[in-house]
């Protein structure tokens, strides 16, 4: 006698749960997600299962047996295929830049799928011919497996027809009912971290910034109001000149990468010679705040750190706009479309980006091709003289970025998204190249603005929104970790029209929440008082440059200037390293069980106060 058609179902469930358990045990387990998103994301995927489980039955009720087993086997192996293509999508995304996949990130890359498999140095066709393989895979599994224990052939064979109709509609009305109470937007799943929401929903009840989840609380609506009163206290000097700003954030550069900062080889060659002229001022001892883009930004034009945004931030656009100035940005990548980074922008004049088309067309490139955002460039009008801010994003050094440029100082060169731990040298490589395609990246962009009259009297900056991972502690990429080569960013300052930037004060280290003060005190206008950051042409209201990056958080106390001691402790495990960056400034030997007990309580207090929310 057959199995009775239960153990059949039971064995279905089981091997349909074995995907989503190694998934869940990776997504909390690996990447610190909370336990409280299994149980959602499991009656998420069990939803799923019912509406497969539905069709199945429906195709036994209405089709001959084998044509029943082939729909069977298409929508069992394809919804499998789905899912775990989808989860590995969520890894991928969770290890190279700190959050689950979104479909803002999908739509922005729709249509840059070439571009994409270039930048990554994989073959379109191959990718192509690996996915249909996969799928084909899935089917046969899926035949193979109903072959043995497809219950709903003896489901359907053991009831009467009336009673098997009315199960089937019964299960199909319960699947409506949950996928229509599955309200991620409305209900905690979503606070809890559960993937699914955080796909379809990443913003509901919080500001979603990457990695970090800032939850719209009443002490940040408290910073709001105090936020709005400086916003209308804004009023520009009299008698200051108005100078252009242009800002160019370059993607992921770590600054002892570059020539100008030092470098053995020589990736920026334009700017070095920048420097010898005379006439850029490089800044030494700049930290991110963090090893990501979303929350590195968010320092770089709001003066804060992640857990002091307020929910509607007062940022430098929109100071440079209160001061008379025309605010444009141009943007590689799809910086202003996702991961709650169009709030920068909020007000401004003009913003373009590598989702969308500009001027010049933006999506006639791939997105993270700087060449595009200097056709965009070479699209704006003539300055006509009014004061006039410019902000650029360049991608030459992220590790999807185009190298466009011919010249390839060092070879052999490998992209690193893969993250093979023995690819060093050619990762290092393919990292120098785009440093040094960067350098001509942005030689190129300020001809561009020069010969259209918007450097005629300008401060240029050069900084970066975080750094890069090239095989230190084994790691390659960004948004994982706080070590010194994810948080050294450049801050090269150029002046036009006959002037040189002013000296800044010495500081052994300085945090990326300074450069806006910086930037604004260089041009002589008035600094926000709700800003943390201090302008580094005064003295450091603080002895303390702080970081954090996921669980781990931490600071760089400079009580004693000449010997920094960086802290950090990862949250999650309690683990503390610290390191004297005077002595071993590759962080090689953790001190941390040297340090007095009374010291390390307090620099554990600190990071508790100021983890992300």
């Amino acid at each position: 006698m057959p199995p009775h058609p239960v153990l059949h179902l039971l064995a279905d469930l089981a091997l349909w749960s074995v995907v989503p358990a190694a998934f869940l045990a990776a997504y909390t387990s690996g990447f610190g997600h909370p336990a409280s998103a299994v149980a959602p994301h499991a009656i998420a995927v069990g939803v799923v299962w019912l509406a497969v489980a539905t069709l199945r039955v429906g195709a036994r009720l209405v089709l001959p047996a084998r044509l029943a087993r082939v729909a069977g086997t298409f929508v069992t192996g394809t919804t499998a295929w789905a899912l775990a293509l989808y989860y590995a999508a969520v890894l991928v995304g969770l290890a190279s830049w700190g959050h689950v996949l979104t479909l803002e990130l999908v739509a922005g890359y729709s249509g840059q799928v070439r571009g994409l498999a270039d930048s990554m140095g994989v073959s379109l066709a191959a990718v192509t011919a690996g996915l249909a393989g996969s799928l084909v895979a899935a089917w046969a599994l899926a035949w193979r497996v109903l072959g043995r224990i497809d219950w709903t052939v003896e489901f359907v064979a053991r009831g009467s027809p009336a009673m098997v109709r009315i199960g089937s509609v019964s299960t199909a009305a319960l699947v409506v009912l949950l996928v229509a109470q599955f309200q991620f937007a409305s209900i905690a799943w979503t606070r809890a971290a559960e993937p699914f929401a955080m796909t379809v929903f990443p913003h509901y009840g919080t500001t979603m910034m990457q990695s970090y989840r800032v939850v719209n609380t009443p002490e940040r609506a408290s910073r709001d109001a105090l936020e709005e009163r400086e916003r209308a206290s804004l009023r520009p000097p009299v008698g200051v000149p108005r100078r252009n700003l242009v800002v160019i954030v370059v993607d992921a550069l770590r600054s002892d990468h570059m020539g100008v900062y030092g470098y053995a080889r020589e990736t920026t060659p334009w700017l070095s010679a920048r420097a010898r002229e005379g006439r850029l001022r490089r800044v030494d001892g700049i930290r991110a705040v963090c090893a990501e883009s979303a929350c590195g930004l968010t320092a770089l034009f709001t003066s804060r750190h992640m857990h002091e945004v307020p929910i509607r931030p007062l940022t430098l656009h929109q100071v440079m706009k209160a001061n008379g100035y025309r605010v444009m940005a141009i943007l590689g990548g799809n910086h202003s479309q996702f991961y709650g980074l169009g709030a920068l922008y909020e007000g401004i004049d003009s913003v373009v980006d590598g989702g969308a088309g500009g001027l010049a067309g933006a999506r006639a490139r791939y997105l993270n091709d700087d060449r595009w955002v200097i056709d965009e460039a070479g699209a704006l009008q003539d300055w006509d003289g009014t004061p006039t801010m410019l902000q650029f994003h360049l991608m030459s050094t992220h590790q999807l970025g185009t190298r466009a440029t011919p010249e390839r100082p060092w070879s052999p060169a490998k992209p690193y998204w893969a993250m093979v731990p023995n690819a060093i040298e050619p990762s290092v490589n393919w990292y120098d190249n785009g440093v040094h395609q960067t350098d001509e990246m942005i030689r190129r962009l300020l001809a561009t603005l020069e010969a259209k009259g918007y450097l005629r009297d300008a401060l240029v900056a050069v900084t970066s929104d975080h750094g890069e991972s090239l095989g230190e502690r084994g790691r390659f990429s960004h948004s994982s970790g706080v070590g010194e080569p994810l948080l050294n960013i450049p801050l090269l300052l150029l002046g036009y029209g006959g002037w040189t930037p002013p000296e800044l004060r010495p500081r052994p280290v300085a945090s990326q929440v300074d450069v806006a003060p910086t930037l604004l005190a260089t041009l002589g206008l008035p600094v926000p008082s709700t800003w943390v950051g201090t302008a580094l042409t005064e003295p450091a209201r603080a002895a303390r440059v702080w970081f954090h990056q996921g669980a781990e958080v931490g600071q760089i106390d400079l009580t004693d200037p000449a010997a920094p001691l960086k802290y950090w402790v990862d949250m999650r495990s309690g683990a503390e390293q610290a390191y004297d960056l005077a002595t071993d400034p590759t962080e090689s030997r953790n001190i941390a069980a040297t340090l007095p007990p009374e010291r390390l309580r307090a620099y554990r207090l600190d990071a508790l106060r100021r983890t992300p929310g």
